[in-house]
């Protein structure tokens, strides 16, 4: 058995079925690449295998708060842990009860915040998941955390001093708190390059982010029993919006990609907004693939193109979405409208996977279908041709600013349906 490309000294005994049972060595946490190989007999040649294996750690999962008062922003504090170090950046999930409350994304130290505010008393069970690899953290096992938490009514004491002694109340009630204006705030912050964080009115709603890794795989190719080592990067861009969407693009570098998306039910009430957003959603896949085209005919390369395309992709993302809630004349319109804005892009996915190009789709799809089929054919032109045409990181840059436009949507579309 070689591990990693290096030989464990480990082997085994195949069993009256052919099945050989190896122990385990001691491995790092994180992807390993294994292969097995048999010896050569007088009747048998030597067979091999090749696999990769995964080598976990465990995690401890804590959740701490203060006193926990009815009608109020409380801050809920979480911390991800694996043998007493902090895990490295990623998500955990919430429930209260049977009901999802939020995701959240832990930082470098392994914590995070979010606020809850309770709308009866009585007692709670805050549930925190950690549910293992995410955010291209590999090896860490899921863990969970289940807190009974009190909520109680804030108490205030009125005591006025009288002749001959005092009075005092005791009012045992919610407090409330003045209202604000009734306008979303919808905030995009950078804990780290590659890691975005799209949060709104100060809590935590999605997170897109970029990793890679490094490593050579000991037998990419066998020529006459042989193996051929060989080094592999792999990139993945993963984008989280609790109840809305689930994207994740992951790509070998110069072989494969693959890029999985999931999307709530989207059931637009007014079709009128509803193709107002999947036109303004063509106009950011347009933007997307001129900027590419022409600033990859013009010389400049995919080093400037690239970052042109994402903050191109941002600052439309931004205007559509500002524009449409403006305009909107009620929330049903607005709802419509981001809904479009959300599904144009997922629309194009399948078109650079199956291969469909003119097909004719209602309330005006298809001119979004043909917009970002064509922004996925440029992202695999770049990143599985040779080198030097091809430029993978570049590719994963336009795949992060689609993804990052998904998820502000997202978030506006998660603002529109409570404002």
């Amino acid at each position: 058995m070689f591990i990693d490309g290096q030989n464990s000294t480990t082997s085994a005994w195949t069993d009256s079925a052919g099945i050989a049972t190896f122990q385990s060595p001691g491995l790092a946490r994180g992807l390993h690449n294994v292969t097995f190989s048999s010896a050569v007999s007088t009747l048998y040649a030597s067979a091999t295998k090749h696999s990769s294996i995964t080598a976990f750690q465990s995690t401890n999962l804590s959740v701490e708060a203060g006193t926990i008062i009815v009608g109020k922003a409380n801050n809920i504090s979480i911390r991800l842990l694996s043998g007493g170090v902090p895990v490295p950046p990623s998500v955990v999930h919430v429930d209260v009860g049977d009901q999802s409350l939020i995701d959240v994304t832990t930082d470098s130290s392994g914590r995070s915040w979010f606020i809850w505010s309770p709308s009866n008393t009585g007692s709670y069970a805050l549930n925190a998941k950690f549910l293992g690899d995410t955010l291209g953290v590999a090896g860490f096992r899921s863990s969970s955390n289940t807190t009974i938490f009190e909520v109680v009514s804030l108490s205030t004491t009125n005591t006025q001093s009288l002749t001959g002694g005092s009075q005092s109340v005791t009012l045992n009630t919610a407090q409330g708190n003045a209202q604000s204006p009734n306008i979303p705030s919808i905030q995009v912050s950078f804990p780290s390059i590659g890691y975005v964080v799209i949060s709104l009115n100060g809590i935590q709603k999605g997170s897109v982010q970029m990793s890679n890794e490094f490593g050579v795989n000991p037998c990419a190719v066998s020529v006459f029993g042989a193996c051929i080592p060989a080094p592999f990067l792999r990139i993945r861009v993963a984008a989280v919006l609790a109840g809305v969407m689930d994207l994740e693009f992951t790509g070998n570098v110069f072989r494969d990609v693959a890029l999985t998306a999931s999307l709530q039910d989207l059931v637009p009430s007014d079709l009128t907004a509803f193709g107002l957003g999947m036109f303004a959603s063509s106009g950011i896949g347009l933007i997307a693939d001129l900027i590419a085209i022409n600033m990859g005919a013009s010389g400049l390369g995919p080093a400037i193109s690239a970052p042109s395309v994402f903050l191109g992709m941002l600052i439309a993302a931004i205007i559509a979405v500002v524009t449409g809630w403006t305009l909107s004349p009620s929330r049903a319109t607005r709802l419509s409208y981001l809904e479009g804005l959300i599904l144009g892009p997922v629309l194009g996915i399948p078109g650079i996977v199956v291969g469909m190009r003119n097909v004719t789709l209602p309330y005006g799809l298809s001119a979004d279908f043909a917009v970002w089929s064509q922004f996925w054919r440029i992202v695999q032109t770049a990143w599985i041709l040779p080198p030097p045409i091809s430029d993978p990181w570049s590719a994963a840059v336009m795949v992060f600013g689609f993804a990052l436009y998904l998820v502000i949507a997202g978030v506006a579309l998660l603002a529109a349906s409570v404002f």
